[in-house]
């Protein structure tokens, strides 16, 4: 009789933190998913002001992989920095004709 008592009582309460650990990771997650589209919120305002303010091409370099669905902050921060650079060079590029 005891034996049977401490199964159900193992089985009671295996199944219950079963289910609570699933609670516990669908809230984690909500969580998770709600951060992660403040994050998009965030790019997308940030591309059509681009898209308001700068030249097209500008605009094209660095959220290509925005529009591709690639939505990745590390590559847009990257073409950012290529943007940059480019004009960089191009500017350099400019000078030593002018000269």
């Amino acid at each position: 009789m005891k034996l049977n008592l401490d199964k159900r009582f193992f089985l009671k309460k295996s199944v219950f933190c079963f289910f609570f650990i699933l609670c516990l990771f669908r809230k984690k997650n909500v969580l998770f998913y709600k951060k992660q589209s403040n994050k998009d919120l965030e790019i997308l305002k940030n591309f059509y002001f681009a898209k308001k303010k700068y030249h097209k091409e500008t605009t094209s370099i660095i959220f290509k992989n925005f529009i591709n669905d690639n939505k990745s902050m590390k590559t847009i921060l990257y073409n950012i920095e290529k943007r940059r650079t480019t004009s960089n060079y191009m500017y350099r590029k400019n000078i030593k004709y002018i000269i």
